[in-house]
């Protein structure tokens, strides 16, 4: 929490700076001030979180200085400092907001207890806005907002992760490291949101993938680089928390961006080359080392065979599987494949189908007991399809009984236990669409039916209806999925 001290006694403001050093709650005071112009000129400048003022001061009153940057400085809070107990100076202060009054001089047990009561409305005035961003974020990854519904400061920067979670392990044992993978992120950067420059989203992407997405203040004034690198470092290290020989976690980050709207075509970059995955020593990777490994073509062949090899695993296409498996084998053997890049391989095959290299086998050897290992995996597990099927008939289901609603793959697949790329991955093979082009699909066929029944009606309440809270999103995608505006549908009726 930054703090302005205002004062016109020199000692004062020592001696309350002094004090507040010894506090054990994390604050730093940014600027000290003389007189209400001072005061005025630092507030505007580094937006503090709470100023404590003195009532007489030269050249502006506390009061008056107050007045003067009120509108300009709405989230900070304001103490006032005052040597005369007068009742209508503490109105005054009162009706412009200040939430406490203390006299001179004030004591270490005052101070305490008035900024510990200052921190938690800061904190949870911190929490609020951070929740509100969260929310604003999902929406909007989940296509019912667009990214002009925001304001962006241009001070502000984006910073995003994708996150794969590789494993051997039954969806339902995923879904529950998975879950607390997401609680523990969430419980860390939680603790770090110690400033108003920096917020922070977990979301669910439309493909299942779950994502962070961070925004900070670069202004060289505020503290909002120092907190997002160590959000940075969080990530890093519970990414390597959640790494082990039966659950393997790896991160990609897009680079600094200006707006959300970037921030996702990133996204899509990043998701291009997940395959890489494979192939990856560090797991954490910028975008940059990933389109590095990209221009290395045959790190990028051995990526790509081992992405289908797994898919037809996935599958239970052994035919399929066979085939791919023979242009594997002759990728390894490119001269550009370094040993790193076989013994990463060699990781990502024993976490995500349990399949260990025996030890002291060549490579050759390697490869064949691999193929035998798929042989028994693919043995189809009676029942799996009936279930299946049965998941993506619920699924429609529930987006046909909730389409008004704000409703995700990640929401629908935690109902049936299995993780949310798990069931989006499943949903576009058997019905041969993306989940989320089905819900919109659901959402304008269902606003074109309001619009003939009730031509009345106007488009934002029909938005609402559907399950969008921007009627600017929503006139754009009804333009493109029926090429009119939807003013314009009962006159083509």
């Amino acid at each position: 929490m930054n703090i302005i001290i205002a004062d016109d006694e020199r000692l004062i403001r020592s001696s309350l700076s002094s004090m507040l050093d010894e506090l054990e709650i994390q604050v730093h005071v940014v600027g000290e001030a003389k007189n209400g112009e001072e005061l005025v000129e630092l507030v505007e400048r580094l937006a503090p979180d709470l100023v404590f003022v003195d009532i007489r001061m030269p050249k502006l009153t506390g009061l008056d200085a107050i007045k003067k940057v009120k509108d300009t400085a709405p989230s900070t809070q304001w103490v006032i400092l005052s040597g005369f107990a007068d009742f209508e100076y503490a109105r005054e202060a009162l009706q412009l907001g200040v939430q406490d009054y203390l006299l001179k001089p004030v004591t270490p047990e005052e101070l305490h207890s008035c900024v510990s009561k200052m921190y938690r409305v800061f904190k949870d005035d911190i929490a609020a806005a951070n929740r509100v961003f969260e929310h604003e974020v999902i929406l909007f990854v989940n296509g019912s907002r667009s990214v002009h519904d925001f304001n962006d400061d241009p001070n502000f920067k984006y910073l995003g992760y994708i996150f794969y979670f590789d494993s051997y392990l039954t969806e339902k044992e995923k879904v529950h490291i998975r879950t607390q993978f997401m609680n523990r992120m969430q419980d860390q950067l939680d603790g770090l949101l110690s400033s108003r420059t920096i917020r922070f989203s977990l979301a669910t992407l439309q493909n299942g993938n779950f994502a962070i997405i961070i925004t900070w203040n670069t202004d060289p004034h505020s503290d909002g680089e120092k907190v997002k690198t160590e959000m940075e470092n969080e990530i890093e290290q519970t990414v390597n928390l959640f790494s082990n020989d039966t659950f393997l976690t790896t991160a990609f980050k897009t680079g600094s961006c200006s707006d959300l709207q970037q921030i996702i075509e990133q996204f899509r970059t990043l998701d291009k080359l997940s395959m890489l995955r494979s192939i990856v020593t560090n797991r954490v990777v910028p975008l940059s080392g990933l389109n590095h490994l990209e221009k290395q073509s045959g790190l990028l062949n051995v990526a790509n065979h081992l992405e289908t090899m797994y898919k037809f695993i996935q599958e239970k296409d052994f035919f399929n599987y066979s085939k791919e498996h023979t242009l594997f084998k002759k990728a390894l053997s490119e001269k550009d494949v370094q040993t790193s890049t076989i013994s990463a391989v060699s990781n990502y095959f024993n976490v995500s189908i349990n399949f260990t290299m025996p030890p002291g086998s060549s490579q050759n050897e390697w490869l064949a007991a691999l193929i035998s290992h798929v042989e028994n995996m693919l043995r189809e597990s009676p029942g799996e399809e009936r279930l299946q099927g049965d998941w993506i008939q619920q699924v429609i289901h529930y987006v046909n009984e909730n389409y008004m609603k704000e409703i995700s793959i990640g929401q629908i697949a935690g109902e049936f236990h299995v993780t949310p790329n798990y069931l989006s991955s499943l949903f576009h093979k058997k019905h041969g669409t993306t989940f989320v082009k089905f819900l919109t699909e659901t959402r304008m066929l269902k606003a074109k039916e309001l619009l003939l029944k009730n031509p009345m009606m106007k488009v934002q309440q029909v938005a609402e209806e559907v399950g969008y809270l921007s009627t600017r999103h929503f006139t754009k995608l009804f333009v493109e999925y029926f090429g009119c505006y939807p003013s314009e549908v009962n006159k083509k009726k």
